[in-house]
Parts: structure tokens; C-alpha cells; sequence
């Protein structure tokens, strides 16, 4: 079992249609079994999937601003199908909120093409080889100030269940608030788990950003695969 965020939806006809992006890992030892599976995939093969129920509450991209006056999202390559749907979906919402998007990829060549508004600032971050998170960092910093500045580049325990912290909930036991955002910017970050959570620092315990006002989200741990 593999996760993968949903890139589109379609209904026609009585029938759904969703779309997923897969990376085809290339590299000898590199690629996992959903990869794999990509990679010799044809019509009409079969898979089981679990998805969301339209209108039911569930787990997934946690994105809710509320009534943030504000939207920033950052993340790396995992988290870009998620980001492009958030931005495609407030576009066809015709939300006017101020939205802000930072994608750290490793190459200029892995940009997606992302029908958001117009109002909707979208930056690549390519690596082009530098150390994972390096691109996000800065990013982040700019955004709440010009003086600001972290490294994330130190590895965090593998051990570590992969952080999952949201205005609703909280993997880690903290006390939550079940109200959404009524104001200020809501922050959106997702990626590597060591990466995620020293942004999480950074933002909650350096910078003050109250907990109601982001969300922080590891999908997936540098050097660890995922079980099932």
C-alpha cells in the first residue's frame, strides 16, 4: 500500500475518473513497489483503492484556511499534486484570498503545470543537488522576515513517527483547537518528515505562529520506507 494525493476528479456519467501522479525512480535500488507497478502498468490492470467519500470527513491534504486573510504554502516534490489541487481548487472557487506557493523539486525540469488564479503567487525551487529543505527554508523565512533565517539540512531520529500536525489534530498529543482560522495567514507545509518538523519549530516556537493557523504534514521520512 502506497499514498498518493489525488491530482484531479472527474465525474461523467455516472462514473469517476481520478488522475495520480507517479515518479518513476530510475536509479538501480531506488524505486519502490508503487513505481514499480507504475512503471509496467496497462489498461485495464486492477488495484484496490481507499479513498475519501464525497462529503464524508477524513484525513488527506488538511488543508482548511477558514477565514485566514492570507494563504502560504510550502513543500516538496511528494507534496506538489496536493499543492496543485488546493490552488486549482480555490481558482474554480473563485476564492480571492492572497495565496502564496513555494515547491522545492529537485530539478527545473519536474515544474508542474498549475492552473491556478491569477492572484496566486507560485515559485519553484529547483535543487539542481543541494541538501533537501535547503530551498524551503529561505523560502519561509522571506515570508514572515527579511531576517529570518534556519538550516534544515541536520537529519532528524528515523525512529520518529512522521509528524502530523493540524489545527484539528495532533500526532504528537498537543491541544488542539477546533476552530479554523478567522484571520492573519494560514500556513500549509508538507514533505519530508525531519524537513516538516523544523519548519514546524521555526514557525510555532521561534516565530510565534499560533497553532490554529497551520498545518505541518511528513509524508514520508528520508532513508525509511513506508510499511504495508
Amino acid at each position: 500500500m502506497r499514498t498518493y494525493s489525488m491530482r484531479h476528479i472527474a465525474r461523467t456519467d455516472g462514473q469517476t475518473r481520478i488522475s495520480v501522479d507517479f515518479v518513476l525512480h530510475e536509479a538501480d535500488g531506488v524505486s519502490g513497489p508503487a513505481a514499480n507497478w507504475a512503471k509496467g502498468a496497462t489498461p485495464g490492470d486492477e488495484i484496490v483503492l481507499i479513498a475519501p467519500k464525497n462529503g464524508a470527513a477524513s484525513g488527506g491534504i488538511e488543508f482548511n484556511h477558514g477565514d485566514a486573510e492570507r494563504i502560504v504554502l510550502l513543500g516538496d516534490e511528494t507534496a506538489a499534486p496536493a499543492i496543485a489541487r488546493i490552488l486549482e481548487d480555490l481558482a474554480g472557487q473563485n476564492s480571492d484570498t492572497p495565496c502564496t506557493a513555494y515547491i522545492e523539486v529537485p530539478t527545473g525540469d519536474d515544474q508542474l503545470l498549475i492552473e491556478g488564479a491569477p492572484h496566486h503567487g507560485i515559485t519553484w525551487l529547483p535543487r539542481e543537488g543541494a541538501l533537501r529543505g535547503s530551498m524551503l527554508a529561505p523560502a519561509l523565512g522571506w515570508d514572515v522576515s527579511d531576517e529570518a533565517r534556519i538550516s534544515v539540512a541536520s537529519p532528524e531520529n528515523a525512529d520518529d513517527d512522521l509528524v502530523w500536525e493540524t489545527p484539528a489534530y495532533s500526532g504528537s498529543g498537543e491541544q488542539v483547537s477546533t476552530q479554523a482560522p478567522t484571520a492573519g495567514t494560514y500556513y500549509w507545509i508538507a514533505g519530508e518528515s525531519g524537513v516538516v518538523k523544523q519548519l514546524r519549530r521555526f514557525l510555532v516556537n521561534e516565530i510565534g505562529v499560533d497553532r490554529s493557523q497551520v498545518a505541518f504534514m511528513g509524508y514520508w521520512r528520508e532513508g525509511v520506507a513506508m510499511k504495508g
